[in-house]
């Protein structure tokens, strides 16, 4: 097994993309294969067919057949291949079940992004102190400017809340000003 992922591997680095993706479908077809196989047939796969979802269900029934131990691994990898696939409802199956200081940058951004497009600000709320870590640890500076760029969006989505709240409680103080109420419920 381990020769057919070095030959994969090998086919791919010389851009055969037929006889590349040929071995990264009799991967993905095996009853079990571990979570390094899986990985690296969905490169093959990212590598030469980009945004094809032909490959989707084949690749989602084998990260069904990745062993158990290895399914952080390949759950990270199905995150950021249905995130370049532009497929939202399959990143959701994806997500990380909670975020933590070790959560990897591409995965906390990807996760903001969705929960952004979502509008689930408490989660977002919950992992400003991750973010900011994030932010400030990330190895490449092109990495740290993608997650200051989603926190620039967070940020920005959360002061138009607090205009809209603050506008709303001015309306409500004008009307029952003007119905004779004041702010404390009396007249």
């Amino acid at each position: 097994m381990n020769l057919k992922l070095q030959e994969m591997q090998g086919l791919q680095g010389l851009k055969l993309k037929k006889e590349a993706l040929r071995l990264a479908r009799y991967f993905l077809e095996q009853p079990k294969l571990d979570g390094d196989q899986f990985c690296k047939s969905v490169d093959v796969v990212e590598d030469f067919t980009g945004r094809s979802k032909r490959w989707l269900a084949l690749i989602e029934t084998a990260y069904g057949h990745v062993k158990r131990r290895d399914l952080e691994s390949a759950r990270k990898k199905m995150l950021i291949f249905c995130s370049a696939q532009r497929n939202r409802a399959a990143v959701l199956r994806y997500l990380p079940k909670r975020l933590t200081h070790q959560t990897d940058c591409f995965e906390l951004l990807i996760c903001w992004e969705v929960w952004l497009e979502n509008d689930r600000m408490d989660e977002l709320e919950k992992t400003v102190p991750i973010m900011s870590k994030a932010i400030h640890t990330a190895k490449a500076s092109r990495t740290r400017a993608w997650l200051a760029s989603i926190y620039a969006k967070y940020w920005s989505a959360r002061a138009d809340l607090w205009e809209d709240e603050e506008l709303e409680k001015m309306k409500r103080d004008y009307l029952d000003k003007m119905n004779g109420k004041s702010g404390d419920g009396t007249k």
